[in-house]
């Protein structure tokens, strides 16, 4: 397949290599910031406090014939380990499940990827595979230290490698034309 150049003064093409390690980057960062993500953790560090708190009256107080003061002790305490714990385990769980995933069945195209940025918008080659995206498609851009993710849908983004030459200029060129500037 023949891949256009850049058109106009928009001398914008970057080629980088994308990978699994790459899509499991965005498949974090994109639930880690969605809004249900933070009320689930919320939910879980409550009713997992609930319930441990509850297993150890139960243990206390009916198993072990602890007396109330002991088993108060154990409930504080088991209430509290969970609720300090389960966001690293649950995020730590999410990571494990998208790396699994990356692993077995992937993710997205990996390989020699191209960028294109023209007037009309961006035009990604990866493989076999072209993404098009007019510049009103993009719902957001987004970065961490070593990615950046042109967002068109809520879970859907053109996957962009900082460690690309020109990547900088792409995002920031993505970002001002999306209107997020």
């Amino acid at each position: 397949m023949s891949m256009p150049d850049s058109l106009g003064p928009l001398p914008q093409r970057i080629d980088y290599h994308l990978s699994a390690e790459d899509y499991v980057a965005f498949n974090l960062h994109a639930a880690r910031t969605m809004p249900e993500y933070e009320r689930q953790i919320a939910q879980a560090r409550l009713w997992g406090a609930v319930l441990m708190a509850g297993l150890a009256v139960v243990f206390g107080l009916v198993l072990f014939d602890a007396g109330v003061v002991a088993t108060g002790v154990l409930a504080v305490l088991g209430a509290g380990g969970w609720w300090l714990f389960s966001p690293w385990s649950l995020r730590r769980s999410i990571r494990r499940s998208v790396e699994r995933i990356g692993r077995t069945s992937g993710l997205g195209v990996v390989g020699p990827a191209t960028l294109l940025v023209d007037e009309v918008g961006m035009r990604e080659y990866c493989g076999a595979v072209t993404h098009s995206v007019p510049w009103s498609a993009i719902v957001r851009v987004e970065e961490t230290a070593e990615h950046g993710f042109i967002f068109v849908a809520p879970m859907a983004a053109l996957v962009v490698p900082k460690r690309a030459a020109g990547a900088g200029a792409v995002l920031a060129l993505a970002r001002e034309r999306a209107g997020n500037g």
